[in-house]
């Protein structure tokens, strides 16, 4: 029997069993599919992460308290306001902002809600590369006197001004107080690797916000978070160790450790990417055990098939048909299954994974590695798990074979 035969024979057995095949095929189909949707949405999330870095560049710098090795987090040692300018004077070659998050009521004309506010100086815009849509951001005398004005979200404006497109000008109430609203930021897309900012974030000076925040159970004011961004990439590694040894000869260590983590975009970046392969290969692997679920079913529908056409298979072998004839006539079957069903699975998974760019904005990136693997594993089961039916169908003697009815 030649290979065309044998397919077009296995394809002629799969059509008068449809709803069995289909039944079989399903466990592949969810395999495939979910293997191949989460390979894909691994890649357009790394993709969108990396636009998102690429917007704001590798040359940022974070600098916050080292929580983690305190025993109890409230003996943390925060920096003081005096070390802001201590460190503009010692790396001059960074643009630094530090940054007070608060959440505060916000009201106009009635209505109250609660807004996310962060307090910042005017050189975050350079940091985060803020676009601002109507008016202005804050400015250094804003800073300076203390101004109450704010720069309201892209979300918050539409909420708190639905019919009017420019707000500039109006005033809130932020806690009771009266603030001015400067300018309006212009709605952006949120990065994985960021500030944690979204188009629901409105800014305030920071020496405002500093005013308006409770220090009580850090006893008294302190630098809660310290973003710099180095004018030349090539000096990213001095500033980032000249930023540690002032930390250290201000503030020491705690057992060993340093009190302050200084960490550059990149490092960030790369610890990103590291937890982002590990879950991608878990989730992977879980979805992958109804590909094994989907083998072990079509091993049985085989066995099945074989126990069902034994008289057939006794009559090949005394018209002459060889051992090698039935095995890959089994064979060919089990494997065009898998196929049929990995086939399936890749359009659905592929499916899905637009559907998920489609929500989420993303860029479609096409899995061309799952989309490889997702056959390759349909064959790959196809053959493991047809082979041992196979065998089993050409090693029944002919004579026993026609004895069955």
């Amino acid at each position: 029997m030649n290979l065309s035969e044998g397919f077009r024979e296995s394809w002629d057995m799969i059509r008068h069993n449809k709803l069995r095949t289909f039944l079989t095929m399903l466990g592949m189909n969810i395999g495939v599919a979910a293997v191949i949707a989460v390979m894909a949405t691994g890649l357009m999330a790394r993709a969108a992460v990396m636009e998102g870095v690429e917007s704001i560049g590798t040359s940022l710098i974070w600098v916050r308290a080292n929580t983690r090795v305190y025993e109890d987090r409230s003996n943390a040692i925060y920096m003081k306001p005096e070390d802001l300018s201590a460190l503009q004077t010692e790396v001059p070659g960074a643009w630094l902002s530090p940054l007070l998050r608060t959440r505060s009521e916000m009201g106009y004309r009635g209505y109250q809600d609660i807004a996310s506010l962060y307090g910042v100086w005017p050189t975050y815009t350079r940091l985060w590369n803020i676009p601002i849509a109507y008016g202005r951001f804050i400015t250094q005398q804003d800073g300076d006197q203390r101004n109450k004005v704010i720069a309201l979200g892209y979300n918050t404006a539409r909420l708190f001004f639905p019919d009017e497109p420019n707000p500039v000008g109006s005033i809130v109430t932020i806690g009771g107080r009266a603030f001015t609203v400067v300018g309006v930021v212009a709605q952006r897309e949120r990065s994985a690797i960021g500030d944690g900012s979204d188009d629901d974030t409105s800014y305030l000076p920071y020496e405002t916000a500093q005013n308006m925040f409770d220090w009580t159970r850090y006893g008294g004011v302190r630098v809660l978070n310290l973003f710099f961004k180095v004018h030349d990439l090539k000096q990213l590694d001095a500033i980032a160790f000249s930023i540690s040894q002032y930390l250290y000869a201000q503030y020491g260590s705690y057992k060993g450790q340093p009190r302050f983590l200084v960490q550059k975009a990149e490092e960030n970046i790369n610890t990103f990417n590291k937890v982002f392969d590990i879950l991608t290969i878990v989730i992977s692997l879980i979805a992958g055990i109804s590909l094994l679920v989907g083998g072990i079913g079509i091993m049985n529908i085989m066995l099945v098939a074989v126990s069902e056409r034994t008289r057939e298979i006794g009559i090949r072998k005394a018209v002459g048909a060889k051992r090698a004839d039935i095995l890959a006539q089994f064979l060919v079957e089990a494997v065009i299954i898998c196929l049929v069903g990995g086939g399936i699975g890749i359009f659905v998974g592929l499916g899905v994974a637009y559907a998920i760019a489609a929500v989420q904005k993303w860029l479609y990136v096409f899995p061309l590695v799952g989309v490889t693997l997702g056959v390759g594993v349909s064959i790959g089961i196809g053959l493991f798990f047809g082979i041992y039916p196979s065998m089993k169908a050409a090693r029944l003697d002919p004579v026993v074979a026609l004895t069955k009815e």
